[in-house]
């Protein structure tokens, strides 16, 4: 019988006897001899893991079975072909067997041109998996225990560098990262930072590779302010800190509120991410239905529901007569208008906003109200543990003070939330928009609905005018 042999070692197991190639190559040729066998071929796979197939040789074996070079393939163990149940069995049953290539394993003292040695692979593979999986468990373990003792498991990362096996400081690197912080907690968005570093650090060209996702990454990186992490677990780290614990939460309180913000938007203006710069905008005056993309033959338009035929339970007014516009002219309009706001003017202008302080006081005159109703609720819990009043009595009163409480201080935070609002006013908004230029020219549709998001609340379609109801007016 002509005979190939597969032999793999994994970079573990390169020096443990048994397992190296050199090994291997002995024992199986030497089995070959003693069964009367030609060795016609050798496969041999150096320091690749057995839990995929994605192997050299392993794949070069595949294509080679259906060449009638060989008769049977040998290992010297059946975990050195896989470890993995499902490969296996794929590799002997639908490779091996369908092309008459009989499977023997030496160390198992089996072959698959017997039905038994068939039904023993199913089972030994069984456990080849099982002591993957314990390895992987093993090496969880080992990691969960390192970041538990404080010590960093990855590569050093932008800022940092390993020196005898530790994270120090890099200088000129952890500068960026502060500034990268520190504007954060301003609310500067990723790709006014990126901006601004490309101007001032030409030295660190990264930042300029693609759209802000080099400043993202820094921006969540934990390692930065002390931790390390692995999976669900989170534990102060023993390397030095670039980012002190202030800086740090403000800046990951500012992300936070930000992306809880967008998602909740995204999900109540659209329901999914749109590939389309208005979906979720635009709504009709005619009759209060949403607007819609609809592919023709010749162009896309966007088309009010009720007009649409389609989706009828979108639909508010049968034969309503809103304006069609194709999707490239509606588009550059909306843009035109966020170009404007640029001019202060022009901002101003739309602005119209609420003097801060008017706000501050309904704010403070919420703060004495909430107060007020939590002495109520003290007061109440104190004449029971008194006066015995019968609970049911109580528990309602308090309900109803506790709901008003509640009410009010969301009431306060969207106050509040003006209140921050309002002081960006036109130099915030002209930051944002130093990079729309950008993001039009390279189609960065995702980016720029997202800075849509903080500008535009809604877009009013009616036969006269097209009408933006603005955030910040």
């Amino acid at each position: 019988m002509r005979i190939a042999t597969y032999i793999r070692v994994s970079t573990q197991e390169q020096a443990v006897e048994g397992y190296s190639i050199e090994a291997q190559k002995e024992r199986l040729s030497n089995y070959c001899k003693a069964k009367g066998w030609q060795l016609v071929a050798e496969y041999v796979d150096g320091g690749f893991s057995g839990s995929n197939l994605d192997r050299p040789q392993v794949q070069k074996l595949i294509n080679d079975v259906k060449s009638n070079i060989f008769d049977g393939i040998l290992v010297y163990k059946l975990d050195r072909l896989s470890r993995s149940q499902k490969d296996t069995l794929y590799l002997i049953e639908d490779i091996f067997l369908k092309n008459d290539i009989s499977f023997i394993s030496l160390n198992e003292n089996f072959d698959t041109s017997t039905a038994f040695g068939r039904a023993m692979i199913g089972i030994l593979s069984v456990f080849a998996q099982l002591e993957r999986e314990q390895i992987k468990e093993r090496t969880r373990m080992g990691l969960e225990e390192r970041v538990k003792q404080g010590q960093h498991h990855s590569f050093a990362p932008f800022g940092y560098r390993y020196l005898d096996k530790k994270l120090v400081i890099e200088p000129s690197e952890a500068e960026v990262v502060k500034l990268i912080f520190e504007r954060v907690s301003k609310n500067y968005t990723f790709a006014q930072i990126k901006r601004e570093l490309i101007e001032d650090y030409p030295e660190f060209p990264a930042f300029s590779t693609s759209f802000a996702n080099k400043v993202s990454d820094i921006a969540h990186n934990i390692t930065y302010g002390g931790y390390v992490k692995f999976g669900d677990i989170i534990c102060r780290g023993n390397h030095p800190a670039i980012i002190g614990d202030e800086l740090y939460n403000n800046a990951h309180a500012i992300m936070d509120h930000r992306r809880n913000e967008w998602e909740t938007t995204r999900t109540r203006k659209t329901g999914k991410k749109s590939s389309y710069l208005l979906s979720g905008f635009l709504f009709c005056g005619e009759c209060g239905a949403r607007y819609r993309v609809m592919p023709r033959p010749n162009k896309t338009v966007y088309i009010c529901y009720s007009r649409a035929g389609k989706s009828a339970y979108m639909a508010k007014k049968e034969g309503c007569k809103a304006p069609t516009y194709t999707m490239s002219d509606l588009d550059e309009i909306i843009l035109n208008e966020i170009r404007n706001l640029g001019n202060e003017n022009y901002f101003n202008n739309i602005a119209k906003q609420p003097k801060e302080d008017n706000v501050s006081i309904l704010v403070e005159k919420n703060k004495k109200e909430i107060d007020k109703i939590s002495k109520q609720i003290g007061k109440m819990l104190d004449l029971y543990g008194l006066d015995g009043m019968d609970i049911t009595v109580l528990s309602q009163k308090i309900k109803a003070l506790t709901d008003k409480k509640v009410a009010l201080e969301k009431t306060v935070i969207d106050l509040q939330g003006k209140i921050k609002h309002n002081k960006l006013q036109y130099e915030q908004v002209r930051s944002m928009l130093s990079c729309v230029g950008e993001l039009i020219e390279n189609g960065a549709t995702d980016e720029l609905r997202q800075l849509l998001q903080m500008l535009i609340d809604k877009i009013i379609i009616t036969d006269n005018e097209i009408k933006i109801k603005w955030t910040f007016a």
